[in-house]
């Protein structure tokens, strides 16, 4: 596969996920019109997206990241911001989209500070759209590696090292447990909307005997495989 044709599929990959984001989000709230903060917007497609097709011309899409490794620059405002506090004021934001980005945070208090940070710009009644990877997922997502989550640090390095996909695994996913102990310090009530994802994607992503398969199975299947889905997705509202 040439780099164009590979550069081509990443960009229909990311638009599909941004999709996905924006019509889980619609299910529970209008858009239009929406102030929405995306935090870790590595390419730009989600934020992009939601600025040209989701909150209209009275609506507006601020994106951050670490650094600019943006593929699509447009109709959005970017920032880049280091650390986990965020720089906008309280009460700013309508709808903040976390899409795996708390397991690159750092360790637990990081993870709070995270939290807190996002509940703090979120307008009352605002929505956290929070993704991100299953500690027990049988394939670890970022670095398709199986079990890899599930190892101590030093083994987990070791394996990411010697099968040269880094120089050391820095994805500290948070268990069911602890996300319960992180929300515990925020004005966010939890919503896990991973079945209704699931839902979605046989719905929407797959066609022909796949689809079907799936719809017949997923009644089934879908009880023995949550405890290790390769993400957990949560819908969060400030009270």
């Amino acid at each position: 596969m040439s780099l164009r044709s590979f550069a081509n599929l990443e960009y229909e990959v990311r638009v599909k996920k941004a999709k996905k984001i924006s019509d889980l989000l619609t299910r529970k709230t209008q858009l239009q019109g929406k102030r929405v903060l995306d935090i870790g917007t590595g390419a730009g497609v989600c934020a992009e997206i939601f600025a040209s097709q989701v909150v209209g011309p009275h609506g507006s899409v601020v994106a951050i990241d670490r650094s600019d490794q943006r593929l699509v620059k447009g109709q959005y405002h970017f920032e880049i911001v280091e650390g986990v506090e965020l720089p906008f004021d309280n009460n700013s934001f309508d709808i903040v989209v976390s899409n795996h980005v708390i397991e690159h945070v750092g360790g637990f208090n990081n993870k709070s500070i995270h939290l807190k940070e996002i509940s703090r710009v979120l307008k009352r009644g605002g929505i956290l759209y929070l993704a991100f990877p299953n500690r027990f997922a049988v394939i670890e997502p970022h670095y398709n590696l199986p079990f890899l989550s599930w190892f101590p640090q030093w083994f987990a390095d070791f394996c990411v090292k010697g099968t040269g996909k880094g120089e050391y695994f820095d994805c500290h996913t948070p268990t069911r447990g602890e996300f319960v102990q992180l929300l515990k310090e925020t004005d966010l009530n939890k919503t896990e909307i991973t079945k209704e994802v699931f839902t979605y994607v046989v719905e929407n992503e797959l066609a022909g005997n796949r689809q079907v398969i799936a719809k017949l199975l997923s009644p089934f299947l879908l009880p023995l495989f949550m405890p290790i889905m390769p993400t957990l997705v949560h819908i969060l509202i400030k009270k």
